[in-house]
């Protein structure tokens, strides 16, 4: 007679044991629960029991919200971003006001310095507006760096 091949062998396989310590739904290991004396343990076990058959406790407020509600707040939250919107634009138009003053002013005080014949003032006004649009330069390419690193 001929050996059963192993995969056709009618003997169903073997259990693996079951471990001794059962998981437990309790955020405590059982280990830790077996120190702890048995009344407290008791105590702990209900009120663990009890936390976790009540959930999280839903917000009384939102069973009263409506469509309208719900409406009216798209309505604010569109008019907040339009406001936005709004001031960034008006922001940009008081910067360009600034650079345009800044520039006309600059220009003005260089041609005065140069057709009184004042070189010298002027090379040291011109040095001193390298050294200011150097460093608005350097700390806004500063800023900006350490933008995009934290970001």
């Amino acid at each position: 007679m001929t050996d059963p091949s192993p995969h056709l062998d009618p003997k169903p396989p073997d259990k693996p044991p079951e471990p001794e310590n059962k998981p437990t739904a309790f955020p405590l290991p059982p280990e830790v629960m077996d120190k702890i004396p048995p009344k407290q343990r008791q105590s702990i076990e209900s009120f663990m029991s009890a936390a976790m058959s009540f959930g999280p406790v839903p917000n009384p407020l939102a069973s009263k919200v409506t469509s309208e509600h719900i409406s009216e707040f798209i309505k604010l939250h569109s008019r907040g971003l339009e406001l936005d919107h709004d001031d960034s634009k008006d922001s940009r138009k008081h910067t360009s006001r600034i650079v345009l003053t800044t520039i006309c002013l600059s220009t003005v005080i260089i041609l005065a310095l140069a057709i009184s014949g004042k070189t010298d003032i002027l090379l040291e006004l011109i040095k001193a507006g390298i050294f200011v649009s150097g460093g608005f330069g350097g700390g806004y390419g500063y800023s900006e760096w350490r933008r995009r690193k934290d970001d």
